[in-house]
């Protein structure tokens, strides 16, 4: 008997479907192959850790108990939520109170030339030329090309 046949009766001893015949033939190919009596303990060890567990025994109205399963945990999820939304407005409040506090002063307009030239001094076009003479290192000043 090839290895392939007795993996499959292997299975079928298991589920107790095997036939005398195909039972002794079984036998006589585990007795000379060490692959397939390894195969069939690690079968008899899965088949005894199942027959170990316990399944679940089934609800009779499974939406109901859903329903009422859920129901047990909404005034945890709304208290969470009233938390989170306090939580937001108060870091927006907090953001606000902070950005008033810490506001800069308005900023001044921009003053206009004839402003400047008034807060400088000069009230003629010649003041101005005078004041765009550069001194060099020397100690002349020279004319600057405007």
């Amino acid at each position: 008997m090839r290895c392939g046949i007795a993996k499959k009766l292997i299975w079928r001893e298991a589920d107790s479907t095997l036939g005398t015949a195909q039972s002794q033939a079984l036998a006589d190919h585990l007795s000379g192959c060490a692959n397939c009596r390894a195969e069939q303990a690690n079968i008899a060890k899965t088949l005894a850790l199942l027959d170990g567990w316990h399944a679940p025994q089934p609800v009779r109205d499974y939406n109901y108990f859903l329903m009422n399963h859920a129901t047990a945990h909404k005034p945890v999820q709304t208290l969470r939520r009233w938390a989170v939304g306090a939580l937001a407005v108060m870091s927006i409040a907090c953001g606000v109170a902070l950005g008033i506090v810490t506001s800069e002063p308005a900023a001044r307009a921009i003053p206009t030339e004839q402003e400047v030239v008034n807060a400088m001094g000069l009230h003629t076009f010649e003041d101005v030329i005078e004041l765009a003479i550069s001194h060099t290192p020397d100690g002349r000043g020279e004319e600057v090309d405007l």
